[in-house]
């Protein structure tokens, strides 16, 4: 096991499966094959330098499916590691993964009837699309930094009821017993939610800056560029019409975050950079406005507006995680903090004892700034300070804050953390102001924790695994695409693959071979790559080899939307 994968945070664990090698048959095996088969010599021309050596670096093979658990000892040379999920996770769990230079890697493999394309992140798309280009330093270096910058970016209710619809729709469009009824309520839904106006959050911008570069994104000049994005990597189609000059080609700049993207059509523009190391200057230039590094006022504004669980974090070190309600200002300045449902306190991202969700299941508030008497926060206090203000254990006080919040009760407990009184529980507690009544003596002990200013707001819990306290596997199950349908048709290409074919010993049995695919399985025209595997260099298979090239041709004038990828791959065998 690579030190990377080692090293992921304990909650991660409940989304990683298992790789069920058996799982993949036969016809699995045959569209891994043909994709690399057509793909390699392409971006051979046309990916990124490093293309061709990070699929040996990385432990990807041409001619069958990878194991990731090879990748993963593979990677571990970079510093990086590989592990098997299915489907889509959710965007935080993988944007950790890529932080802690993790490649999460989706076992399920694309059906031969989406050979072309799938929504969903199969295998192929993450093994021979993301994985190749991590060779390089400064893309690895991006993207490590992509994740840990997209981990602290707060999203919205909006973003997580996308992420559910796109997650259930890419399954159902490589479900085969899927009904096209279901799949289109999905896209409707999809479609409804996308016309919204709601403000773009950060996640959802960091999304797009995802998209255009590390899945669609070109490298070089505007005029020459060439292909690392994994989406254009692992697309037959969408790869080889990439270098079409119809297709518009933008600098990359920050520019790119203001373009929506949709993943059920071809990208309408692409965006190239100079070079890698761009990719990691403009995502510095997002993250300096984000509000993990701004705080204050407009990081609140972020929380409130996004109605998820989102980190307040204070001057005193002092962070409370989940769902901002409310706060209040005087004169600009942050008095008072109102968080709604399971809600936890934090000190450096570690939950403080007895004060996570089990003990703040229904919300927590508190009043922030300096206190009259001694002008300043409890967190700056010293010994003679808490005297002054009358906060002694057994002691019934009252705080004034300068704000004109009134904090008034008597102390249970003086909590210290490096040596600052952090926490201070009060019973018998009542806070208000002019205005409005904070809390009330009857709804329990009040923890009143202290702070001036928010110096960070960010998305997620602060203590992650004890925010949630699950960190039991999903159980989530490799999926089959062997049906009743397809099973005869899976022995037979399971045969021609272990077949040993030659003009010696099998003349008419390989020419009976083709008659029967023909006859038996007219559409197969995969089944007709098989063969032509295993006689392309035999000079004496030419007469069966043209048949073959003719039929393929027929199948081109058949099949419009497969068209360019048979003729690439019988230019291949035919090149001479």
């Amino acid at each position: 096991m690579s030190r990377a994968r080692n090293n992921l945070p304990k909650y991660l664990n409940k989304y990683i499966t298992n790789q069920d090698y058996s799982k993949y048959n036969a016809i699995d095996q045959a569209v891994w094959k043909y994709i690399m088969f057509i793909s390699v010599p392409f971006y051979k021309k046309y990916a990124h330098s490093v293309y061709l050596e990070g699929l040996e670096k990385t432990g990807i093979p041409l001619n069958h499916i990878p194991k990731i658990d090879e990748m993963d000892e593979k990677l571990d040379q970079f510093g990086w590691g590989a592990v098997a999920v299915k489907g889509f996770i959710p965007p935080t769990a993988f944007m950790d993964m890529l932080a802690n230079k993790v490649l999460a890697i989706g076992v399920d493999i694309r059906t031969a009837e989406h050979l072309m394309y799938t929504p969903a992140p199969d295998i192929i798309h993450e093994t021979a699309g993301h994985a190749p280009i991590i060779a390089d330093k400064d893309y690895a270096n991006y993207l490590c930094s992509y994740g840990e910058v997209s981990k602290m970016a707060i999203s919205s209710e909006e973003d997580n009821e996308v992420y559910e619809i796109i997650r259930k729709l890419s399954d159902l469009k490589e479900d085969p017993n899927a009904s096209k009824r279901e799949i289109e309520k999905y896209e409707q839904s999809l479609i409804e939610l996308s016309k919204k106006d709601t403000v773009v959050s950060e996640a959802a911008q960091l999304a797009r800056m995802n998209w255009w570069t590390a899945e669609y994104g070109m490298i070089g000049s505007i005029k020459n560029p060439k292909i690392y994005g994994a989406g254009l990597l692992s697309s037959v189609i969408e790869g080889f019409e990439s270098i079409d000059p119809k297709i518009k080609k933008i600098k990359y700049d920050l520019n790119c975050i203001n373009y929506n993207y949709d993943i059920t059509e071809p990208q309408p523009q692409l965006f190239v950079t100079d070079n890698f190391k761009n990719l990691k200057t403009q995502l510095e230039k997002y993250s300096s406005s984000m509000a993990y590094v701004t705080g204050g006022l407009d990081g609140l504004n972020k929380a409130l507006n996004s109605k998820t669980v989102n980190t307040i974090v204070l001057d005193s070190k002092v962070s409370v995680s989940g769902i901002l309600k409310e706060f209040h200002t005087n004169k600009k300045n942050i008095s008072y903090l109102q968080f709604t449902g399971p809600s936890q306190l934090c000190y450096n991202k570690n939950e403080i004892t007895n004060q996570g969700t089990e003990f703040h299941p229904e919300g927590f508030g508190c009043p922030l700034g300096k206190i009259e008497r001694v002008n300043k926060s409890i967190f700056q206090c010293n010994v003679k300070d808490l005297d002054t203000l009358g906060l002694i254990l057994g002691k019934i006080t009252t705080l004034k804050y300068k704000s004109g919040i009134t904090l008034a009760g008597k102390v249970e407990n003086i909590q210290y953390i490096n040596k600052k009184p952090l926490i201070i529980t009060f019973s018998n507690c009542s806070i208000k102001n002019n205005k409005n009544i904070f809390f009330k003596p009857e709804w329990g002990n009040f923890d009143l924790i202290s702070g001036i200013e928010v110096t960070s707001v960010h998305g997620g819990a602060a203590d992650y695994d004890k925010f949630y306290n699950n960190n039991q596997s999903l159980n989530y199950v490799q999926s089959s695409t062997l049906t009743d349908e397809n099973k005869e048709l899976n022995k037979f290409y399971d045969y021609i693959q272990k077949a040993k074919l030659s003009q010696n010993n099998n003349s008419n049995k390989v020419n009976q071979l083709y008659e029967y695919v023909i006859s038996k399985y007219p559409q197969e025209w995969l089944l007709l790559f098989e063969i032509l595997y295993k006689i392309e260099d035999d000079l004496n298979f030419s007469e069966l080899k043209n048949k073959i090239k003719n039929k393929l041709i027929s199948f081109c004038n058949k099949k419009e939307d497969q068209a360019i990828i048979i003729r690439r791959g019988f230019e291949l065998i035919f090149k001479s």
